[in-house]
């Protein structure tokens, strides 16, 4: 029997969750102190099971561009309370063609 795609996809989702929890205490501790986000944000992914990271946004970009990842790869950032699909974050998605 296939499993259909989205539900491979929240398979992958949830599985990345358990693999790489994201500090979301010191998102809530940013937000309590009135602490601004990060001027220069890090991001990470998780690419068949593995976390790479931390990237810097211009050098997601040269990554996005050269195919390393896609809209579906799952990316974290501080300020994010889970990871998420590259294409649903504002600031990658001139990458994916999606202004």
């Amino acid at each position: 029997m296939a499993i259909s795609q989205n539900a491979h996809n929240e398979e992958n989702t949830v599985e990345c969750q358990k693999l790489f929890p994201n500090p979301i205490g010191l998102h809530s501790t940013q937000q309590l102190l009135g602490e601004s986000p990060d001027v220069n944000p890090v991001y990470f992914l998780a690419i068949d099971g593995v976390k790479m990271g931390p990237y810097d946004l211009n050098t997601l970009h040269t990554q996005g561009m050269g195919g390393i990842f896609t809209p579906q790869t799952l990316i974290w950032r501080r300020g994010l309370a889970f990871w998420q699909k590259a294409h649903h974050l504002p600031e990658l998605a001139d990458i994916f063609g999606n202004k």
